[in-house]
């Protein structure tokens, strides 16, 4: 199999390390530049309904229902409600809190984002929504409303730009989840496309939950022609760019067979050294269009199963309880109750709090099917649990002890110096093996962020549900941090993680 370098490469270029961070301390540590929201004007406005209730599916059911969205569904010729599209929308990446601190008031999203950046906005096709005509549409998060961009049938040029699979041809409602590079590159440079990834599985991994509470599927696609779907929605280059797409519907059954083709660059151009801004320059390298000549010609099957390598168990074993499935909130509760926590009480959780948040980690629908990611944890204060560092076997659902200790300092400072990380009972960190996402070639470091994101989501979803507290975790001395977890594969990468305890 090919190894495509590019993501290597961007990945490369996109590290912490001291020095690199000492020097851009000021960019990194600089006051928030507000919460943003794109603005239209002369734009018909739709005011969305707020009036849905708290539902009634238990998170358990809706993780178990989402966990086989990754396998694809036909859809019925079923109509989407608009009150079934706000209710979405606003559980996906609408305001779920408004805090007041004196005159200023601050919006808090249903998903989290890294540094409050919020880079990623959403946009909806109709194709069959009662009481919404057809066209482009904005989702504005702070109004809950939608705008109308464009008063036209985009039917056949969505489905164009997703290589015209024929399941996607017929379908209710499109969403499609774009990011402005400059919300949060101004404050993480080049490593803001890795957050915006991860902001986006965050997202998608609301919108998975709610779409199954609801009796509805999700189609989740990472891969399309993405000039052909940047010029549908207008983006200006190296400003906007579109990240995922998610087709909704009400499922009828499962994808038995599909397949398409598209075209790479082999190798990309004045990749070293080049004035490019790094994250939009690796954008337009992870991109694919149409096969043509002079292309890398992809020839794509699905539904994808394949599974990640599995890891031999060389250390201590230790067998984790079973986890929860009973839980009192409901997805829609849990969404709107979840929060980012600052800092943690040094108190300890049980070893069932851990074990359950464990297994819903790998229950996440992930971008067709590939869960390719690692699990590694540094176990601060966990009752029953020995601290030290672990690594997580999901199939037999173990902790594989990789060093007894307490790191509570090392991992603090791997991480630049956090106080939630140094106070946290645990740290969840996830990597990915390079050679196992190879086979969707540079586009693949895009998924195994986005699927890290959502697994995140996962963390903060039970853990919420748990009434405990979560922390994303994206700012760590990369290669010291690779070190730490004792990883030797030159081709295995830490790319973000969580820290959970009692707030």
């Amino acid at each position: 199999m090919r190894i495509f370098k590019n993501a290597s490469y961007y990945h490369q270029l996109s590290k912490y390390s001291f020095n690199d961070v000492k020097n851009v301390y000021r960019e990194l540590s600089s006051e928030m530049k507000g919460h943003p929201v794109k603005n239209f004007t002369d734009k018909s406005v739709i005011k969305l309904s707020k009036d849905f209730d708290a539902g009634t599916r238990s998170i358990h059911s809706d993780f178990d229902t989402t966990s086989q969205f990754g396998l694809f569904y036909n859809f019925t010729s079923d109509a989407l409600s608009l009150n079934q599209l706000s209710q979405l929308l606003q559980l996906t990446n609408g305001i779920t809190l408004i805090k007041e601190y004196g005159p200023k008031k601050i919006n808090l999203r249903a998903a989290p984002s890294a540094g409050a950046c919020y880079p990623i906005e959403i946009y909806v096709i109709s194709n069959n929504v009662t009481d919404l005509g057809k066209g482009l549409y904005y989702y504005h998060p702070i109004d809950h409303s939608l705008l109308l961009l464009k008063n036209e049938s985009f039917q056949e040029n969505i489905w164009d730009a997703t290589f015209r699979l024929d399941f996607l041809k017929q379908v209710p409602v499109y969403l499609i989840f774009s990011n402005i590079l400059i919300r949060n590159s101004w404050k993480y440079l080049s490593r803001a496309f890795r957050y915006s990834l991860q902001d986006c599985g965050y997202i998608l991994q609301n919108l998975t939950l709610a779409t199954g509470s609801l009796g509805l599927a999700a189609n989740l696609l990472g891969d399309f022609n993405d000039q052909k779907l940047n010029s549908i929605l207008d983006f200006s280059p190296a400003q906007e760019v579109a990240l995922s797409v998610a087709a909704i519907g009400k499922p009828e059954n499962f994808l038995k067979t599909a397949g398409y083709a598209f075209g790479m660059m082999e190798k990309a151009e004045n990749q070293v050294g080049s004035t490019e801004d790094p994250q939009y320059l690796f954008y337009l390298q992870s991109s694919h269009e149409d096969p043509r000549e002079g292309l890398v010609k992809v020839e794509v099957k699905l539904p994808f199963k394949k599974a990640p390598a599995k890891r031999k168990i060389l250390q201590e074993v230790i067998s984790l309880p079973a986890p929860q499935q009973t839980f009192t909130d409901t997805t829609f509760q849990l969404i709107h109750q979840r929060r980012s926590v600052h800092n943690f009480l040094r108190i300890p959780i049980s070893i069932s709090d851990l074990s359950t948040i464990l297994h819903y980690i790998y229950q996440i629908p992930s971008l067709y099917n590939f869960p390719a990611f690692n699990t590694y944890l540094v176990i601060n204060d966990v009752e029953n649990l020995p601290n030290g560092i672990y690594f997580y076997h999901p199939v037999k659902h173990q902790l594989e002890l990789l060093k007894k200790g307490t790191f509570r300092g090392d991992i603090s400072y791997l991480t630049l110096a956090q106080d939630a990380v140094f106070n946290a009972s645990a740290a969840i960190f996830f990597s990915v093996d390079f050679k196992e996402i190879d086979i969707f070639s540079d586009r693949g470091y895009r998924y195994a962020h986005i699927n890290i994101g959502m697994a995140g989501e996962a963390v903060y979803i039970i853990a919420t549900a748990l009434k405990l507290g979560v922390r994303g975790i994206g700012n760590f001395f990369d290669d010291e941090l690779k070190t730490f977890f004792r990883i030797d594969s030159s081709d295995e990468h830490l790319l973000g993680g969580v820290v959970i305890g009692r707030s």
